[in-house]
This record gives structure tokens, C-alpha cells and sequence, in this order.
């Protein structure tokens, strides 16, 4: 079966309009999770982020292919977004000698910073290496 100019397919549009919708209904939270993460409202987008799986579970296998690397995408970022709030945090911590709460910041964004591609570990890379060295240099004093 043929595409239509934006991918999804034409049978789509003359069988399964609820596929559409669906479809459509995720562009939109991807959308407003991404207007939100550019606000610096990561609970707002990790909320909008939370209502994609249930409906992309109703989706057909073809569209799920379609949509899932700008999920996956989203994922990341919102990963990433995390990661620079918490080194944020760890580096305050430090600051105001709370060195238990910079650990607990650490130990969360290595569990983070794990799962992210490669691309957007290198964003992030010299911030949770100066944490580290900062870390490692209040437990040698």
C-alpha cells in the first residue's frame, strides 16, 4: 500500500481512523513535552511524556515504527534535561558542604547517564567529570 507525503499510509486514512488519531494524539504530547523542556518545566513534559506509551500500545506495528525514534528522542532529551538539574543540584550541594545529597545527585545521574546515547552523553560529559573530581577531592580531605 502506498504512502501518503507525510509516511503514515494511505490505508490508514480509508480503514483506521483511530490509528490516525492515536497517531496524531502522540505528535501532539511530543510536541508540548518539547515546548515544555524549552520552558525548563521538566515535570510538565515528563507528564505529557507519561501519557504517550498507553495510547502508542494501540498503535499498529508499521506506526509504531513511524513514531518511535521521536519517542525515543524525547526520552533522551528528558533524560539529558534531568542529568544538568542534578548536576545542578550536586554542585550546590557541595557548595553549601552537603556532601551526602552531592552523593545521592551522582549516584542518580550515573544511573542516568548509563542509558543515553552517546551523543548526548558528550553534553554532559565535562560537568559529571568536574563533579566527580569534586567528589573525589572532598572525600580526600
Amino acid at each position: 500500500m502506498g504512502y501518503s507525503a507525510n509516511g503514515t499510509k494511505i490505508k490508514y486514512y480509508l480503514t483506521d481512523r483511530n490509528s490516525l488519531k492515536n497517531l496524531k494524539e502522540i505528535k501532539k504530547f511530543i510536541e508540548s513535552a518539547k515546548s515544555e523542556l524549552g520552558n525548563n518545566n521538566y515535570y510538565s513534559a515528563k507528564s505529557f511524556y507519561g501519557n504517550i506509551n498507553p495510547i502508542f500500545k494501540k498503535l499498529p506495528k508499521d506506526m509504531k515504527k513511524e513514531i518511535y525514534k521521536n519517542i525515543v528522542g524525547l526520552s533522551n532529551k528528558l533524560d539529558l534535561f534531568y542529568i544538568n538539574k542534578l548536576l545542578d543540584k550536586a554542585e550546590f550541594s557541595i557548595q553549601n558542604k552537603n556532601k551526602a545529597a552531592a552523593i545521592s545527585a551522582y549516584n542518580e545521574i550515573t544511573g542516568l547517564y548509563k542509558r543515553v546515547p552517546l551523543g548526548y552523553k558528550s553534553q554532559v560529559l565535562k560537568k559529571c567529570n568536574e563533579l566527580r573530581l569534586n567528589l573525589s577531592e572532598k572525600n580526600g580531605k
